[in-house]
């Protein structure tokens, strides 16, 4: 008997020197759905994980030798080497409870480490930060740990006692003294800023009192119950009034070896068109909070790490708190309850997705049935929103902003036949686009527009679903103009109104205005619409571009079909055809005559558009929205609707009316654009805001710092350029993966061997989004300066210059300030070199 005594305790002994330290439930990061580390041990032979992966029965996957785990987000990783309950390499099937648990072994942690981070080195399974520490456990009753919520129909989360911190009043808190005896205690809170004295006392049915005043204790419950409520539908009279809105919250379980410490909010501005990036700064406790200027009640984009990707209601003057917590997601405080429900908008706009709207059928469909199948998705999807109503017992409000959800994702699918089409022959390869032409739409296809829904107001609550309707309004057939670009006779008469000609411009104007040149142009264009010259055009487009930048001798339409004709690969019996008219059509006399006007207004013909670029921008914007005048006139009665105050809003801030050399009667002239008020208001803070842009980055200084790797978010550009001060830069943000950013590198050869000499250095920024390995064969052919920046830097710098998509050039002077946040590049780079050389001539050089 004491032999066996001996050999358990022997046996108990050994099995607690093989686990020396347990971490159960340990706070992780995971940035895996359904994939859990539920307790980790750390054994003198090995660190063993034990995992749970949760998913739809018969969900395939497999744990490949290349797992690893990491110490504290850096150093070496120490490869799986065992596995139990799955084998290595082979895959493994979900059973029917959806729950899959096993077992993974790694060689041994160094001593010391904090956190682990696990994930597959090819592979897409990561767990970010997983905390090597136990827990401080403050003293909290176990009832009282977890999340509590409001039992006044409201249903909000008001209080979360988390393992070492505690949630309330849309702030983190510390704690401080706990004390309970039985059913009753206190439980102190603090923070930077404030101490809470909490009372509490548990009920019989498993509730709590609780408040600061033990005499007005509010009930709470753990389970989440929400009951109609007298809440007033949000008033959209008053948006475009300015207020500041608060979004915070909390990454539970985050550290700061998870390897980023940034997130951004994405906001598609529905009022300008444009796209905003907000940076979010995340504390090392997993805090966060951003302040936000906003006009009306909206929606944001989250975007952190992959971590959070979710769109979120704020409104001015209140605080949005988000809590992140093992995948999931829920909010806290005032907005609490409307962006708890606003999370179904996913499933009711479900059927509105890329799958539902790019099926082979669509091909036959005409624009009627296309429409009614549209009709059809909106009725299922409307009679999912009272589903849900009744089911949810959804607020006024949460009904009101589901509701703008889900008409203005409808309406934009309406207006997307075009691109429903383009959805199918991305999904079948084998049919051809050109078997398949598009049918036109009429008129009558649009009168789903009416006056309630292009004048509804409510759509600019659910700004990010709003701004891609405007944006496809604005496009579509029914308002999209076919011709745009402004003349050169236009531009000059426009200017000659305006008493701002030189005398050079008089005499070109002069000359446009005469008989024999008006009798010359009328011949020319009749023969341009008889050939279709501007289709042969744009076939050879690349050839065109390549014989322009090339020459610098005056030129003839001739010759540009000359040399189409001596390099073109391969011509059509139509290329043949258009060639042989114009060869025809341009006689001695004719190329004569051309080429001696060229010379004589060549000159100031080039200069025109460089110093009246403000006036043809004006002139094609108008002709740009003559459709929309038309419309308001014949079906609005002349009383235009916001949607379409939106489409101007946007050509209007397409134009540099910030610039100082714009004239107030040029501002005064966009203005009478619009019939709102406030939309009038909001130009002129528009336009004032960036005045005062300029002239901040016309005061600003430059920082001297050379490394970049440890300096403040806000100087980190201007450390990157110290290096080059005294040259002009022309930054590109880019990406290996990025079609368009490789092309432009191309392009950018035959530029940068013209600009050689020249006092211009091209600096090439990019994101972990490249492989590093992959980035490296790829700069070995690229001329210039290149950096590979972390994901929080690449944040930082997409707030500096507001970048939405890459590639993206920016240009730098010579003292280091930047000159253009944002370029265009223009065909082959040309507007690129152009900026550059304006720089070398303008920029002066710096001591």
């Amino acid at each position: 008997m004491k032999r066996t005594c001996f050999f358990l305790m022997a046996l108990l002994g050994s099995v607690l020197a093989m686990a020396q330290h347990e971490f159960k439930n340990p706070r992780q990061l995971s940035m895996s759905w359904g994939l859990k580390i539920d307790q980790v041990d750390l054994r003198k032979e090995a660190t063993v994980l034990h995992f749970t992966f949760r998913a739809g029965p018969g969900t395939q996957f497999t744990i490949p030798d290349h797992s690893y785990i990491q110490a504290d987000g850096k150093g070496d990783l120490l490869k799986v080497v065992q596995a139990d309950g799955v084998q290595i390499n082979k895959s493994a099937s979900v059973p029917e409870s959806g729950v899959f648990a096993y077992t993974l072994y790694f060689p041994v942690l160094p001593e010391g480490t904090k956190t682990l981070k696990f994930g597959e080195e090819k592979g897409s399974w990561c767990v970010l930060a997983v905390r090597l520490e136990q827990r401080k456990l403050p003293g909290l009753p176990d009832y009282l740990k977890g999340k509590w919520y409001s039992t006044d129909g409201e249903g909000k989360l008001c209080y979360y006692f988390m393992p070492d911190q505690a949630l309330c009043r849309n702030e983190i808190w510390e704690y401080g003294q706990v004390s309970f005896k039985k059913r009753k205690g206190t439980v102190e809170l603090r923070n930077e800023a404030d101490t809470l004295l909490l009372h509490v006392r548990k009920q019989k049915d498993g509730t709590i009192k609780l408040g600061t005043d033990r005499k007005e204790l509010k009930e709470y419950s753990k389970t989440r119950r929400v009951a109609a409520v007298s809440d007033e539908p949000y008033d959209m009279e008053n948006y475009l009034k300015p207020g500041k809105a608060v979004y915070r919250g909390l990454i539970a379980g985050y550290s700061p070896e998870a390897g980023f410490k940034t997130g951004k909010v994405i906001f598609d501005n529905p009022i300008t068109g444009k796209r905003e990036n907000h940076l979010i700064r995340i504390a090392p406790d997993g805090f966060f909070s951003v302040e936000l200027s906003v006009y009306s009640p909206q929606t944001i984009l989250v975007d952190i790490q992959n971590i959070v990707f979710a769109d979120v209601f704020i409104v001015p003057g209140k605080v949005a708190f988000h809590v992140f917590e093992d995948r999931n997601n829920y909010f806290m405080g005032d907005l609490a309850r409307v962006n708890e429900e606003y999370k179904l908008r996913k499933e009711l706009v479900k059927g509105f997705g890329w799958k539902e709207f790019s099926q082979r059928e669509l091909l036959d469909w005409s624009p009627e049935e296309y429409k009614a199948f549209c009709m059809k998705k909106l009725r299922e999807a409307e009679e999912k929103l009272k589903k849900m109503k009744k089911e949810h017992t959804l607020s006024r409000r949460g009904e009101q902003l589901l509701a703008a959800s889900l008409k203005f994702e409808a309406l934009m699918q309406f207006l997307e036949m075009e691109n429903a089409r383009n959805g199918v022959f991305y999904r079948h390869k084998d049919i051809k686009k050109e078997d398949y032409p598009m049918p036109k739409l009429n008129d009558a296809y649009f009168d789903f527009l009416n006056g309630e829904n292009l004048n509804d107001e409510e759509g600019l609550m659910v700004s990010n679903t709003y701004f891609y309707f405007i944006n496809r309004l604005e496009f579509s057939e029914w308002i999209r103009a076919t011709q745009v670009s402004s003349t050169l006779d236009e531009i000059l008469e426009y200017a000659e109104k305006r008493e701002d000609l030189s005398v050079e411009e008089k005499a070109l104007l002069k000359h446009i205005r005469s008989k024999e040149a008006r009798e010359d142009q009328k011949k020319w264009d009749d023969f341009e619409k008889e050939v279709k010259l501007d289709e042969f055009l744009s076939r050879h487009q690349k050839l065109i571009v390549k014989f322009s930048e090339n020459n610098q001798k005056t030129v003839t339409m001739l010759d540009y079909i000359k040399y189409v004709e001596l390099n073109a690969q391969k011509l059509s019996e139509k290329d043949k055809h258009v060639i042989a008219r114009v060869k025809e059509f341009m006689t001695p006399e004719i190329v004569q005559k051309t080429k001696a006007i060229t010379e004589k207004f060549g000159k100031v013909y080039r200069e025109v558009y460089a110093k009246h670029r403000f006036v043809a921008n004006l002139l094609s914007t108008k002709k740009r929205l003559i459709r929309v005048d038309s419309i308001v006139a014949d079906r609005f009665g002349g009383k235009e609707p916001l949607a379409f105050q939106l489409i101007r809003m946007y050509s209007a801030l397409k134009m540099p009316l910030s610039s100082p050399d714009r004239t107030e009667r040029e501002i005064q002239e966009v203005k009478s654009w619009f019939s709102e008020p406030k939309l009038k208001n909001y130009l002129d803070e528009y336009i004032a805001e960036g005045k005062r842009k300029l002239q901040a980055l016309e005061n600003s200084k430059t920082v001297s710092i050379y490394q970049t790797g440890k300096v403040e978010s806000d100087k980190l550009f201007d450390s990157m350029m110290e290096r080059f001060r005294g040259k002009v830069v022309l930054v590109d943000f880019w990406a290996t993966w990025c079609g368009p950013c490789m092309q432009a590198h191309a392009d950018m050869k035959t530029i940068k061997e013209e600009l050689e000499g020249k006092d211009v250095v091209f600096v090439y920024i990019t994101d972990p989004s490249s492989p590093e390995g992959r980035w490296k064969r790829v700069i070995a052919g690229i001329k210039g300066e290149h950096y590979r920046v972390s994901k929080d830097e690449w944040n930082t710098l997409s707030e500096k210059f507001q970048i939405n998509g890459i590639p993206h050039y920016a240009l730098v002077g010579r003292d280091g300030k930047v000159l253009e946040h944002k370029l265009e590049r223009g065909d082959r780079c040309v507007n690129l070199k152009n900026s550059i050389l304006k720089a070398l001539r303008t920029e002066k050089q710096v001591q």
